[in-house]
């Protein structure tokens, strides 16, 4: 039995208990924070025990908890983790009493620890460290005779159960099994283990072993499941098998477990670049911090498919984790959607001698443990993100960061996972790469040159991040919110198309990651809490960018125009993206021009003050950088107009390039950007000159996943300013209001940001249906019900 043991928790909170779910965190923080909550906070929960228990046993596990946990037993301390993104998981069975009350209690301590990766403080840390249990709980209860923990058990590669395709083709494939079984007892036992696949309701491949398992020991089952015309695992048809092992002695089944695998191979090479099931694609990736809102971590299963639905119609096909392992209800939202995943261990400037490197191989095995059956995941980042044993001005502490360690990390990699991995790492040219031997080394940028440099020759490289720092540094103009307006958003646009064709272009290039996928809080940049390179804002709401990459994807025909049409001034220009052959403007109904995409040349970035030094944010003043920043924006309309941004060039390598209009005849109404594909309109999109605010019209932002009301699930509520004819007033900032029925807003903007104001919205639990109304003087207001499931 496993069950989420999510409820009935109590948190410790001036002075008193107080009832609380997970996942939770221990202070709902401001939107800007940067110094969040530190400190030590302390959960208990109440275990009821059966009689039927008896002899059993009992696991206790944490998804996460941040950072350092010790967990007690009727007030005895019974471990200690440290480690604040993988499990904490308990065999507490010997310290259960089935005659009396029992208590679990749990302390949280998310204070700076330098002992603990990635052990950088807060003050200087380009994320946070969120505190509470800010995951899942879930409690088991197993017979004797079971599959082992991959996370408690001893066996390298081994534990639970692990599966690995191998020799996959459209003809054929072989799923390899690995199951742990282990006997509790004081007797030898005889165990039939079964292991099948199915899909759909169908036995694709079964088989069935006997083990003699010894008292007290464990011994594995391994199984070659062989399938006939397998329905083959990728982007753009995530198939999933469902995987079944069972565990039956005399008595019958004593264990049964079933997960999600999908079949799949993949390989790379400097000549085919990256391989799926043996075709290239091409990674077009963003990378992603797991943080929210207010909320910071704790965020619901439900909230992790959400987000990652936003990445999946934002046209990404790959997530690059940043900087550490993320929500297992995330990776497998990415198995059912089809993204591919590098997942790191947790990093991020900052290694030292002793401990804090015995953690960082511990972080690499329960990782490895953890999500080896993800088929998502697809290259493990083995290093310290930019951690080496050069000293730099950005860098605190590399004590350690050696070539030999990284070859440790590795090495201890390969043997949790000894069927052949992708592995990539972080050079940055602090570091021998040749000795490491990472099968994807990380480009390095030369921003003199304006040109990626192959690390490796004889091996594929990649961009991890790109598009932010190198235009600015921590004042970078790729930096913008919603409320900037049109041309802030499209000069960080310009920056992202200009670095993405740039990456394209280097035929050593497997993929690239922009920096970053969602707008994120951060510690050490008290100027701006929140880092604004997000093709997403914190709310996930999209700025100009999210549709230029979602224009990058073929499946699904689409055309979106990057202006409001408010005036003359701004429209004369327009930027339009799609993946279409052609695309027509329509003025008021009128057909004004049909074009193909820009087709121009590549040239050197023409916006003022970057790239004037490679190293631009050591060498100049924090003023200095400040001022640039200030006049690049002040220039952005005159930088559009002139051609020093969407130029109709820059777009060589890019899978389709945007359609720059000039010279359009601007005129109060309607502009209607139509796709054509092969002589038929696929898609359109349409722009309407906004009026006065007079209305709010509110907007569920569930990505198709109702909001559960067990008290732990939220969605994002939009509430719109509209003209009298219920069009977007994108330059709107008035004040508004939620108020909340069956439930709780969680934090709001005060004042709509580009026209729109957000609010984090929660179901009480086990309440009737949410109510919602938004308010705003001098506008008609707006309410709505949310629909939510148990």
């Amino acid at each position: 039995m496993k069950q989420k043991w999510n409820e009935n928790w109590q948190f410790y909170k001036n002075e008193e208990w107080e009832e609380i779910i997970l996942p939770h965190t221990p202070q709902i923080e401001p939107l800007d924070v940067g110094m969040h909550f530190q400190g030590v906070v302390r959960y208990r929960k109440k275990l009821e025990v059966c009689d039927t228990w008896v002899g059993k046993q009992i696991i206790l596990e944490l998804e996460a908890v941040m950072q350092a946990a010790r967990v007690f037993i009727n007030g005895q301390c019974i471990a200690e983790h440290k480690g604040g993104y993988l499990p904490v998981v308990c065999d507490v069975t010997k310290w259960v009493s089935f005659e009396g009350d029992n208590w679990v209690e749990v302390e949280a301590d998310n204070r700076d620890d330098p002992d603990i990766p990635p052990g950088k403080p807060l003050a200087r840390l380009d994320y946070g460290y969120f505190g509470g249990i800010y995951r899942n709980a879930w409690l088991m209860v197993q017979e004797p005779i079971s599959f082992t923990h991959e996370i408690l058990s001893s066996t390298c590669a081994g534990g639970g159960i692990f599966a690995v395709s191998d020799a996959v083709s459209e003809e054929s494939a072989r799923i390899k099994v690995f199951a742990e079984v282990q006997n509790l007892t004081h007797q030898e036992k005889e165990v039939w283990v079964t292991a099948k696949l199915q899909k759909d309701n169908w036995c694709a491949a079964a088989e069935k072993t006997k083990l003699t398992v010894m008292p007290g020991s464990q011994k594995t089952a391994e199984f070659v499941l062989d399938i006939k015309t397998p329905q083959l695992w990728s982007p753009d048809d995530p198939q999933l098998y469902t995987l079944q092992a069972e565990t039956e002695t005399d008595g019958g089944i004593t264990d049964s477990r079933s997960f999600n695998i999908g079949i799949r191979s993949v390989r790379c090479s400097r000549e085919e670049g990256f391989v799926l099931n043996g075709k290239p694609i091409v990674l077009r990736g963003a990378n992603r911090h797991q943080q929210y809102p207010y909320l910071g971590y704790a965020a619901s299963d439900q909230a992790q498919y959400r987000d990652a639905v936003k990445y999946k119609e934002g046209g990404f096909n790959f997530i690059r984790f940043a900087h550490y392992p993320q929500s297992p209800a995330f990776l497998e939202a990415c198995d059912r959607l089809g993204i591919l995943v590098m997942e790191p261990t947790p990093g991020w400037q900052w290694c030292q001698e002793g401990v804090f490197k015995d953690r960082v191989k511990e972080n690499v095995r329960d990782m490895i443990r953890r999500d080896r059956n993800h088929p998502c995941v697809v290259i493990w980042e083995l290093s310290l993100n930019e951690t080496g044993d050069t000293e730099g001005t950005i860098f605190d502490k590399w004590s350690g960061a050696t070539d030999d360690f990284y070859c440790e990390i590795k090495e201890t990699a390969k043997k949790e996972f000894p069927f052949g991995i992708l592995t990539s790492g972080d050079t940055l040219g602090r570091r021998n790469p040749v000795k490491v031997g990472y099968d994807i080394p990380y480009s390095v940028f030369d921003a003199a040159k304006m040109s990626g440099t192959l690390p490796v020759p004889n091996r594929p490289g990649m961009v991890r991040e790109y598009g932010d720092f190198e235009f600015g540094g921590n004042y970078s103009t790729t930096r913008q919110s919603r409320k900037d307006g049109q041309f802030a958003m499209l000069l960080s646009a310009w920056n992202f198309q200009w670095s993405h064709n740039r990456n394209r272009g280097c035929d050593w290039c497997l993929g690239d990651a922009v920096w970053v996928g969602a707008d994120y809080n951060r510690g050490y940049f008290p100027e701006y809490p929140i880092c604004t390179c997000g093709v997403m804002d914190l709310f996930r709401l999209p700025k100009f960018s999210y549709f230029f990459y979602r224009s990058q994807q073929s499946q699904t025909p689409m055309v979106y125009i990057a202006n409001y049409w408010l005036d003359a001034a701004s429209a004369s220009k327009l930027v339009v993206y799609s993946n279409c052959d052609e695309v027509e403007l329509r003025i008021n109904g009128k057909s004004i021009v049909r074009q193909k995409p820009d087709h121009g040349p590549d040239t050197s970035y023409q916006v003022n003050h970057v790239y004037a030094d490679p190293n631009y944010w050591q060498h100049q003043t924090e003023i200095q950088q400040a001022q640039n920043r200030k006049e690049d924006l002040q220039d952005a309309p005159k930088s559009f107009a002139e051609g020093k941004m969407f130029d109709g060039g820059n777009c060589l390598h890019l899978e389709h390039p945007p359609f720059t209009f000039e010279n359009v005849p601007f005129e109060p109404g309607t502009v209607e950007a139509v796709g054509w594909i092969a002589g038929e309109e696929k898609a359109c999109f349409v722009r309407k000159t906004p009026g006065e605010p007079a209305m709010l019209k509110l907007c569920i932002d569930d990505a198709g996943i109702k909001l559960f009301n067990d008290g732990s699930d939220f969605v994002f509520v939009h509430a719109l300013v509209c003209d009298q004819e219920g069009t977007v007033v994108p330059e709107a900032d008035n004040p508004i209001h939620f108020t909340v029925e069956n439930g709780c807003v969680v934090g709001a903007l005060s004042e709509a940001a580009g026209g729109i104001a957000s609010a984090m919205i929660k179901a009480l639990p086990h309440a009737g249906e949410v109510g919602i109304k938004v308010s705003a003087e001098g506008l008609q207001g707006d309410e709505c019900t949310v629909c939510w499931e148990e």
